[in-house]
């Protein structure tokens, strides 16, 4: 995960983090990478099983903002903590090659929508 600030605890499923003083805790398995961003007042994780991926976003207070799929023909790769993007790399030979590894997409932090951007390395 990017963050200190940000706890994941396998075995319960739930990563825990404190906002001036208060506790909060958001149930979520499989956690593949996480952050927060307390300026946008955003927390961002990936989740990942064989059969399912998934980009959540929350608010600081816990509540769920949104919960999208990698785009078509991708697989979610890292979480940027600087400018709030997401690096994907290709799932199948239907992804646009990029020459390198993988590419960035912006994010809408409203509803989590996913805008190819640039190469990621």
């Amino acid at each position: 995960m990017k963050s200190n600030e940000l706890e994941y605890n396998e075995e319960s499923g739930s990563i825990s983090f404190e906002i001036e003083g208060n506790a909060y805790h958001i149930k979520v398995n499989d956690v593949a990478d996480a952050l927060i961003n307390k300026e946008k007042g955003i927390i961002l994780i990936t989740t990942y099983t064989p059969e399912e991926e998934k980009l959540l976003g929350y608010s600081l207070r816990g509540e769920l903002l949104f919960s999208v799929p990698p785009p078509a023909h991708y697989r979610f790769w890292y979480l940027s903590a600087s400018d709030l993007r997401v690096a994907c790399i290709g799932k199948d030979e239907f992804a646009e090659k990029s020459g390198r590894s993988g590419w960035w997409f912006k994010l809408d932090l409203t509803n989590g929508n996913m805008t190819k951007d640039c190469w990621a390395y």
